[in-house]
């Protein structure tokens, strides 16, 4: 028999909802969450109570240590990461990179991730970390000095985010 709740994409419903899950349900399996930061939330409580965790979708490189529990099976950020960063140098010859990102578990790893291979043979990144309050023309603003001194732009997050700032760019 198949249950079917939904989290509402928020990382603390997803724990939540698992635990019940567990708990009441008696549950073997969970195939949730969708998002990185639902999938962390809930490693947790498949840790806790010893039940599988298998996300269709996080990427999120702090996965993988997440649990001996937890699984996913869609490629680490690790992979899109390296492969963004290596076609940026190699294909695009480019030598600064803007990466601006999102505040959230996704976007932050796999920041951490281009960045720490583009800049390993002493390529520029400036990193900046977006206001989810301010207006996507104040970030334009914001994003439009350090734009001028890099090559290309590197936007980490998801598209409802960012669709509006690249609107404004």
């Amino acid at each position: 028999e198949m249950l079917v709740v939904d989290s509402a994409s928020s990382p603390e419903a997803a724990a939540k909802l698992f635990q019940q899950l567990v708990v009441e349900e008696r549950v073997p399996a969970v195939v949730g969450g969708a998002s990185t930061a639902e999938c962390l939330a809930m490693a947790p409580v498949a840790e806790r109570y010893r039940r599988v965790m298998l996300s269709p979708s996080a990427s999120g490189p702090q996965i993988s240590g997440a649990g001996d529990f937890v699984f996913r099976n869609w490629p680490s950020d690790e992979i899109e990461g390296r492969t963004l960063a290596d076609f940026a140098a190699y294909t695009l010859h480019a030598s600064r990179v803007l990466v601006a990102s999102e505040r959230n578990p996704y976007a932050e790893g796999f920041r951490a991730v281009f960045t720490r291979r583009f800049c390993a043979e002493g390529r520029t990144c400036v990193s900046v970390s977006l206001d989810p309050a301010l207006p996507a023309e104040a970030v334009a603003a914001d994003l439009a000095g350090p734009l001028k001194r890099c090559e290309v732009l590197v936007l980490a997050g998801y598209a409802g985010g960012l669709l509006p700032l690249l609107k404004v760019l």
